[in-house]
């Protein structure tokens, strides 16, 4: 008992000694891995921007699609990532009739080329063109700070004070008192061709209500319409997740969301994250090439389906004799070993023919057999075997059968 009393308190006194070591030389840390953004901010860019706005009181909807406009009511501020997501007339007349009513819309402009397709921009002649700058001082200064606006890890820094300041654009707002700092890309610019048309006369297009920009060029021009405000951006991804925390971006959207005084707001933006079918892409782009195609399909189909020459009548005249039909049929039952419809004709005839000549050969085949013999010359054995049907017969053998049948038919 003493014994195992004691082995028992070295135990406890161990286990004591090693809690004590680990409590005494380990420390519990945590260490914080960044695995990028998860699944769903991948799919929506805007997914940031929606939390945001949603924290700050905001009814906030997101769509990847335009196919959502038809029911804009309830909606007071619209954000669509790309222009060239409203691509039909009569969804670009629901917006219009949205603005002329009081709604927000925001907007990146359409290239130059796309421009003239755009039902609601074309008529402001506002356009995104590409900005042919010479970066050659500040290459590498500009693309260091574009990746880390990307969100690609660098070093320890500020990442605003990697942009310089000529690139930076101030926007601002009656109810703001201080400038709201944005950060544009400087690729692309907004061209508005009031812009051209300096010291000519009245311009035919809508005059901006307001308009922003740095010395690359114009980056925000807003229009009244009706009612509603048209606001025309050259680059919206400034409120994508990797960007929105930059600079002023976050505030410029809550900014231009609440433009509108109401209890309740509602914005919906439209990010276009779902490519449209490649059928649709291609009958938009190029309807000409598809009608042409498809003529030209409908011809070949024409072209092969015709008759090649003349109709000819049937020739009558080169036709198979009886006997080679019958040699076909006869090579066809011998070919799948049905030998009894070959023999059993031939028997059924040497049989009646014996039955009208000699009458009582039915009762005795023996007597039968010594008849035939007697009549064709031949052996009473090689008469049983005529009349007899075998199960298996090589060709030498059935040739021999139907020799002595017709032998012994021709007797009779």
């Amino acid at each position: 008992m003493a014994k195992r009393l004691g082995i028992i308190s070295v135990i406890v006194l161990l286990t004591g000694l090693v809690i004590y070591g680990f409590k005494t030389f380990f420390e519990p840390w945590e260490k914080t891995i960044d695995r990028g953004f998860s699944r769903e901010a991948r799919i929506n860019p805007f997914l940031a921007a929606e939390h945001y706005l949603a924290k700050l009181g905001y009814d906030v909807q997101s769509d990847d699609s335009a196919a959502s406009l038809n029911n804009l009511s309830s909606v007071s501020t619209l954000l669509i990532s790309q222009a060239e997501l409203v691509r039909s007339e009569s969804r670009s007349r629901l917006l219009e009739a949205w603005l002329l009513q009081g709604g927000h819309l925001i907007i990146e402009a359409p290239s130059a080329r796309q421009l003239s397709r755009h039902v609601l921009l074309a008529p402001l002649a506002v356009s995104r063109v590409k900005h042919e700058s010479n970066a050659s001082t500040t290459d590498d200064q500009h693309q260091h700070a574009l990746n880390e606006i990307a969100g690609i890890p660098g070093k320890d820094e500020d990442r605003s004070a990697l942009i310089p300041q000529e690139q930076l654009t101030q926007i601002r707002f009656e109810n703001v008192s201080d400038p709201v700092t944005a950060y544009f890309s400087p690729d692309f610019i907004l061209e508005h061709s009031i812009e051209q048309q300096e010291g000519d006369g009245v311009s035919e297009e809508p005059l901006p209500l307001y308009q922003a920009g740095n010395e690359t060029g114009l980056h925000f021009i807003q229009f009244q319409v009706g009612e509603g405000l048209l606001t025309v951006v050259s680059d919206s991804s400034l409120w994508h997740s990797s960007r929105i925390d930059q600079f002023d971006h976050a505030y410029l959207l809550h900014t231009l969301s609440s433009r509108m005084e109401r209890g309740e707001q509602t914005v919906r933006i439209i990010r276009g994250t779902q490519m449209p079918p490649l059928t649709t892409i291609v009958w938009q782009a190029a309807p000409e090439l598809v009608v042409a195609f498809g003529l030209l399909l409908a011809t070949w189909l024409v072209y092969r389906s015709r008759r090649f020459g003349a109709v000819q009548e049937p020739d009558f005249s080169r036709r198979r004799a009886i006997s080679e039909h019958v040699r076909a049929s006869a090579d066809f039952l011998w070919r799948h070993k049905r030998y009894k419809a070959l023999l059993e004709p031939l028997q059924q005839e040497v049989i009646k023919k014996t039955n009208q000549r000699y009458p009582g050969s039915r009762s005795d085949k023996n007597e039968l057999h010594r008849y035939l013999a007697d009549r064709a010359g031949l052996e009473a054995i090689d008469v049983r075997l005529a009349l007899s049907m075998p199960d298996k017969v090589n060709e030498t053998g059935f040739v021999r059968q139907v020799a002595l049948l017709q032998k012994i038919r021709e007797s009779l």
